[in-house]
């Protein structure tokens, strides 16, 4: 992990240990900000299918928990408002004894703790990203590991499939803003570097990618928000 990463992870431990439980954070919680864009139906774009997407309130908040080896691991979406898909998390070059595992949450709502799910931290706010206002579905991301210190991939790509009949139409393209949660920072947004891409057919092909700086690793118990956007390709 690079040394700016390091300095900026004690200022937010420092500043926290002065609010109370932390509740000053310059990020204000996903559930709360600019709830309108959450809650739309939204009809597909002028010259595609005229369906209109699943209303948020008819999704559930699902997860799913899977232990990580010494080779790719495949983490399958749970069943969700009819979107299937998949990311694909590489090999882990420092497994533990008992192993690293990464738990998935997913909604078509921020993602809001309810229930204390295992996978299911708060998820920050996508307000700084491009195009925050089309966020469609949200993932968390959370590596679980026995105490403190990092995992180390053999890579740092995580390609992600995401296929929805209804949230995917042709017209538009798409792309992840991705949240660093320990951070509170902005480490990927596809609109901003040009990595938006169109569907084929209800399918898209996205990846996260860890900056340069994070060395293939990610610290544990740390999460990676991942906020699904669009707009027409113009």
């Amino acid at each position: 992990m690079s040394i700016d990463r390091l300095v900026r992870m004690s200022v937010k431990i420092a500043v926290c240990g002065l609010l109370t439980a932390c509740g000053g954070s310059g990020f204000t919680s996903g559930g709360q900000d600019v709830p309108s864009a959450y809650q739309r139906a939204v009809l597909a774009s002028q010259g595609t299918q005229n369906a209109a997407r699943p209303n948020a309130s008819s999704c559930s908040q699902l997860e799913r928990h899977a232990k990580l080896k010494p080779t790719e691991t495949t983490i399958r979406f749970p069943a969700d408002c009819g979107v299937t898909g998949d990311i694909r998390i590489p090999a882990v070059t420092n497994l533990q004894s008992p192993p690293q595992s990464m738990s998935l949450c997913e909604n078509a709502s921020p993602i809001d703790s309810i229930g204390e799910h295992r996978g299911c931290t708060r998820s920050e706010s996508d307000a700084n990203c491009q195009q925050a206002k089309s966020t469609f579905w949200y993932q968390t991301l959370t590596l679980r590991g026995e105490g403190p210190g990092e995992t180390s991939f053999a890579e740092r790509t995580f390609p992600v499939k995401f296929t929805s009949s209804t949230f995917i139409v042709a017209g538009e393209v798409y792309g992840l803003c991705v949240v660093d949660e320990q951070l509170e920072t902005i480490i990927q947004d596809d609109f901003v570097s040009g990595r938006a891409v169109a569907p084929n057919s209800d399918t898209i092909k996205l990846k996260i990618a860890l900056p340069a700086s994070y060395d293939s690793s990610f610290p544990n118990y740390d999460a990676l928000d991942l906020f699904f956007e669009s707009k027409p390709n113009s």
